[in-house]
């Protein structure tokens, strides 16, 4: 997450400079700073469905949380995962991975390629459960 240039990606607002400590506190023991965290993040990278530069960028620092055993929670990183794969955009991003392509198309394309990834990782209630095959339908 460290080696990604933040402030010179774009949010719905801004850049994601404050995007990795939101993402760090994703994984956070207490109930509301996890609830924080995922507003500092659903309310920048994905807007009403509008996805911005920044929606690519989270993907894999989100999946490397959710595969820590000792992520507590599961069900905010999840939620930002399939608000990503339901939103869409037709502005342009250059990745390394795909090349020049749309941010949706991007991420989607993105989700795809991890969706192994995603079926491995564990959950622990009935709301991470119900999230995690919503998610893993979306990118079917």
């Amino acid at each position: 997450m460290e080696n990604i240039g933040w402030s010179k990606i774009k949010t719905g607002v801004g850049y994601a400079t404050h995007i990795p400590e939101a993402i760090k506190h994703l994984g956070s023991f207490l109930e509301e700073e996890r609830h924080k965290a995922y507003w500092n993040i659903d309310n920048y990278v994905v807007v009403q469905s509008d996805l911005y530069e920044a929606a690519y960028y989270v993907i894999e620092p989100i999946l490397e949380l959710m595969e820590k055993e000792y992520t507590v929670n599961r069900l905010y990183p999840l939620r930002i995962l399939t608000e990503i794969a339901i939103g869409g955009s037709s502005e342009s991003i250059k990745t390394e991975k795909y090349g020049i392509t749309t941010v949706g198309e991007a991420c989607m394309r993105c989700l795809r390629d991890n969706r192994e990834r995603i079926e491995k990782i564990t959950v622990h209630d009935e709301n991470e459960i119900e999230e995690k095959e919503t998610l893993i339908e979306e990118i079917e």
